[in-house]
């Protein structure tokens, strides 16, 4: 999706960007966690960001879900999640409520047309729970 996004005449012709568990990007220097004073690779966030940009001014739409799966050797969803919400100077609401599938979320943001939704989860069927609610999100993701 980064790569479409990229190309300028892509990203115009690309109305809406639903991402379940998946925006990733690797450490600077690779490996080292943001712990231990690595950092995120923010080249490869870039494109997904000026979307996110563009859904918060209402001119696309945009859904992010992530569990708290950390990988270790790459940034997790929610680490690039959260990259993300801050280079849009926006903050995490802290919720708890059951989400779509039984998912139990713990974290939203939303304004204009972009939304995150953080779900709890450290497990691979927490992941592919983000797959199974894929129906109940892009509906949410359509309706905005």
């Amino acid at each position: 999706m980064r790569a479409i996004l990229r190309d300028p005449r892509h990203m115009a012709r690309v109305d809406a960007v639903m991402l379940l568990d998946g925006m990733h990007t690797s450490y600077v220097p690779e490996g080292q966690v943001l712990a231990a004073g690595g950092v995120l690779d923010t080249a490869n966030l870039a494109s997904l960001t000026e979307f996110a940009r563009a859904s918060v001014r209402g001119e696309k739409r945009m859904l992010i879900a992530h569990s708290e799966i950390f990988p270790g050797t790459y940034a997790s969803t929610t680490e690039t999640a959260d990259r993300t919400i801050q280079s849009l100077g926006l903050r995490r609401t802290p919720v708890l409520e059951w989400g779509p599938r039984g998912m139990q979320q713990l974290s939203a943001v939303r304004i204009g047309r972009f939304e995150v939704l953080g779900f709890a989860g450290t497990t691979a069927p927490d992941h592919i729970d983000q797959l199974h609610a894929m129906r109940e999100l892009l509906s949410r993701l359509l309706k905005r």
